[in-house]
Parts: structure tokens; sequence; C-alpha cells
């Protein structure tokens, strides 16, 4: 269960609670989602997604929620360090993900520019020629014109538009692993 409301003099606290410290890293197997909470992904994940969604400089630490039976010594540090090394692989495998979308990107970008040359050198040709005016107009500033920009903007929007979940996830990783983490009863 997410604390929306947890406001600190600091900051926010953003809270997950959960039925054992397991469910931290898997989500609830079906027969068990007949009661609370319920949840569809594993905790980090939903502490992930609950992070994504806010301000990271408005929030300053959150909470995993335990029964009391699973409440052991050493149970906050181990949790600590779980997290702290969850996010340096979610942050690699990320980065590598980024890494080749980029990568396929400017593939794209080289294909896309010799497109975007070849339409405006096609478009400029059939508009200074002698051709009749229709077949300017549909050709020389109509379909090569398309085919230009259809070069351009894919390879632009990829690099600029499609990237933008990959980089968003890699501040609220880099945010989660340098929270305070506390783990505490659950209410």
């Amino acid at each position: 269960m997410i604390s929306r409301n947890g406001s600190t003099p600091r900051g926010t606290e953003i809270a997950i609670r959960l039925r054992t410290v397991q469910e931290l890293f898997q989500p609830l197997p079906v027969a068990a989602m007949q009661s609370s909470p319920l949840r569809l992904q594993s905790g980090l994940d939903e502490l992930v997604n609950e992070l994504g969604a806010r301000r990271l400089s408005e929030v300053t630490s959150a909470a995993i929620e335990l029964p009391a039976s699973e409440l052991r010594p050493g149970v906050e540090e181990w949790v600590r360090w779980m997290i702290i090394s969850y996010c340096e692989l979610r942050l690699r495998q990320t980065t590598n993900e980024l890494r080749a979308f980029r990568h396929d990107a400017y593939r794209a970008l080289v294909i896309g520019m010799f497109l975007f040359v070849a339409g405006l050198t096609v478009s400029t040709i059939i508009t200074n020629s002698s051709d009749p005016q229709l077949i300017k107009t549909f050709f020389g500033d109509g379909l090569a014109v398309v085919i230009a920009w259809i070069g351009a903007w894919y390879p632009l929007d990829t690099l600029i538009n499609y990237t933008r979940p990959y980089r968003q996830t890699r501040k609220v990783l880099k945010a989660l692993s340098g929270m305070n983490i506390v783990v505490r009863p659950a209410p």
C-alpha cells in the first residue's frame, strides 16, 4: 500500500506495505491477491513506479512496512543493501537499453538524412522543371517533401522522445539508491 500523504517537514515519504520481505522482489501469486495489500508487481517495481510519478526533489525517504513477524535484527540493513543493489543492476540494464536504442536511432538517422536530402533534391528539381503545375505541386511540393520529412522525423523523434522513459528511469533509480530507507512495522 502506498502512503500518498506522508508529508514530513523535510519532504514527502513514500511507503509500501509488504506481507513478507520477499515481496520486495516478487509479485504476489494470483491466489494471494484475494487479501490485502494487493500487489501487481514486486515491491521494488512499485516503489520505482510511485517515485517516477513524483517530483524527485520532494521525496526524501521511502518506508518499507512489514508485519512484526518479518522484522528481525539486521533486516533494515539488508533491505537497504538490496535496494541499492537492485538500483545498480537496473541502472546498468537501463543504460545498456538506452545505448542500444540510441545506436539504432543513429543508424536510422543516417538513412533518414539520405531520404531527407534526396526528397528535398527531388522536390527542387521537380518544382524548377517545365512539367505541368499539377505534377510540380503533387510531386515537387507534396510527395517529395513528405518523403524528406519522414526521413528526418523518425530518427529525430526517436532520439528526442523515445529515449525519455530511459532517462527518467535512470533519474528515479539514482534518487532511490541515495534515498533514506526505513523499515518499520506495518500499522
